[in-house]
């Protein structure tokens, strides 16, 4: 079992003012690191997601995310995705989150059971690993020192 750390709220403050810009500065340069045609990408992302929620709407919601044609949209969407900046990437899922609800665990879901045999699952599942890692750390200590830490 690893060693447990108790911090008080002023050495939890300056736990996350190291760590904050540690974790910014690994996204930035994954960011820097990629260049994609973002025109040609948000035409074929948007067509995506209308194709998507259609099939989602045509189909009740427990038999709908075994449809083949939805995988493939699905698989298409995240290989989309894939191709985004690391940061434009993880704007569009928390967008799908808050804008079609239960889309984003279907392609969560895709891409865990992807990451084996397909590159862009693989990728998009590390980097929604590494996006709930830093989410979830900043969340418990912003809770744990009363929301005192800035975005």
């Amino acid at each position: 079992m690893g060693q447990q750390l108790k911090l008080s709220p002023a050495e939890l403050r300056q736990f996350w003012a190291v760590r904050q810009p540690q974790m910014l500065s690994f996204f930035e340069v994954l960011e820097k690191r990629e260049h994609w045609p973002c025109k040609e990408i948000e035409r074929d992302l948007s067509g995506l997601v209308e194709e998507v929620i259609s099939l989602l709407d045509e189909h009740e919601a427990d038999t709908g995310a075994e449809d083949p044609a939805f995988q493939h949209q699905l698989r298409a969407m995240n290989k989309i995705l894939a191709a985004f900046p690391c940061t434009a990437a993880a704007y569009v899922m928390v967008w799908t989150e808050r804008e079609f609800g239960q889309l984003i665990h279907y392609m969560l879901t895709d891409c865990y059971r992807g990451s084996q045999d397909s590159a862009e699952c693989n990728v998009m599942w590390q980097r929604a690993q590494v996006m709930a890692r830093y989410l979830l750390l900043k969340e418990i200590v912003e809770d744990i020192i009363d929301g005192s830490l800035g975005q």
